[in-house]
């Protein structure tokens, strides 16, 4: 495959995921073997955080449906509102794509995969996070 080319399934996952996230820019960058790294930005966060709102990346492998979003990543400057640090296990400081990040574990155990498309894990993760 040329590194312009994704699998139907990652095209596909990449149009839904724009669908969840309305209003953000959504940057994909194709890996050269059918899948795409994705950075959606911004995803608004809320009061709780500060910053508000950051960026959202994942990976998108080329064995969907059949693979897990995992993990996802975040920011590495966010924080609570009174920028006290995030505490919660399945948060770790990382980088990812050469940025800064906090890594989210949020792994789909016994995940059905006609249910769940990476737009709806996505969305999930960023609900978990919210909820902290």
């Amino acid at each position: 495959m040329s590194t312009a080319t994704l699998t139907s399934a990652v095209a596909d996952a990449i149009a839904d995921v724009r669908r969840a996230f309305p209003g953000a820019q959504l940057v994909e960058s194709p890996d050269g073997t059918g899948g795409a790294f994705v950075i959606v930005e911004p995803v608004e966060l809320g009061e709780a955080f500060a910053p508000q709102s950051t960026w959202l990346g994942f990976y998108l492998s080329p064995m969907l449906p059949d693979a897990d979003v995992y993990p996802l990543y975040v920011g590495g400057d966010v924080t609570g509102a009174d920028r006290s640090p995030l505490a919660n296990p399945a948060i770790q400081a990382t980088t990812w794509r050469d940025r800064a990040a906090l890594q989210l574990s949020r792994r789909s155990n016994g995940r059905d995969a006609a249910v769940s498309t990476p737009a709806l894990k996505a969305s999930n993760v960023v609900a978990w996070l919210r909820a902290l």
